[in-house]
């Protein structure tokens, strides 16, 4: 691994001050994720963005990062450096400020490999970038949501209907309603709740149907619910979900099916 510039510095971590170093550097050709993860098996890699003179700031807490907060974390008298820095033309866009610039214009990470197909090797980066973009809309964001049920017999084409008419790529379909049921969702504008018989806590569904910013729970980072448009399909009617909160808690149930804009019975459309 031949490189042309790199730099270091000790650090510790801000909340449970564990002590780490940063490293940048620059090599003189591509190198794979691989090699580097091979040299360093333990270390947190990243594709460094922003010009080489921004990153040596990172690691040096220099310039805009001297006021930051992270510059405390930095151990004074452990940076160290070696080679001469590249300087990047001023002006001159980076392939990664024209990737983050089609990401924020609505384009998918195919999109951008496609026109600097020597990304494709950060495909996971690039729709990482492209879902925390679209999360960061509706943070702190009402959402306008319509929701619908659906119901009929198997076989009427409820799913497929959804699907077709807004596209696979653009629908998270949930099945299962077992913990970790929403780690599938990858910031879609669409969310299916297929085979739905009270599946899930009522209360819960109210606030997955609510437009109120919501983080939806997942095993491993909970994710931006991102989605305006929510359909329930079942094989039953709408009044036979949660017949016994219907009964016992009317106004549950009444918070419930306010949430519904509209039903489709598959059974009469068929016939």
């Amino acid at each position: 691994m031949q490189l042309k510039y790199w730099c270091m510095a000790d650090e510790h971590g801000l909340k449970e001050q564990t002590p780490h170093t940063h490293v940048f550097f620059v090599a003189n050709s591509p190198i794979r994720f691989s090699t580097v993860k091979g040299c360093f098996p333990t270390a947190h890699l990243d594709a460094a963005c922003g010009t080489s003179e921004e990153n040596r700031a990172y690691v040096q807490k220099t310039g805009k990062w001297k006021e930051d907060e992270k510059a405390d974390t930095s151990i004074p008298g452990t940076f160290e450096e070696w080679g001469v820095l590249p300087i990047e033309n001023p002006g001159q866009r980076t392939d990664w400020d024209i990737a983050l610039a089609m990401l924020e214009d609505g384009h998918s990470a195919m999109d951008v490999i496609r026109v600097q197909t020597h990304l494709m090797r950060y495909r996971t980066t690039l729709e990482q970038v492209r879902q925390e973009l679209i999360a960061e809309q509706f943070r702190d964001t009402f959402r306008i949501l319509e929701t619908t049920y659906i119901y009929g017999a198997t076989g009427l084409g409820k799913t497929r209907f959804v699907m077709e008419r807004y596209g696979y790529e653009n629908v998270c379909q949930i099945t299962g309603y077992q913990h970790g049921c929403f780690d599938k969702y990858q910031s879609e504008d669409v969310i299916v709740f297929d085979e739905f018989s009270s599946s899930l806590k009522i209360q819960d569904m109210n606030n997955l149907l609510d437009g109120y910013p919501l983080m939806l729970p997942c095993r491993y980072a909970n994710r931006v619910a991102c989605y305006t448009k929510a359909y329930i399909i079942s094989n039953i009617p709408l009044e036979y979900q949660y017949a016994n909160v219907r009964v016992e808690t009317p106004t549950i149930w009444n918070a419930f099916i306010c949430y519904r804009r509209s039903i489709i019975d598959r059974d009469r459309r068929r016939n």
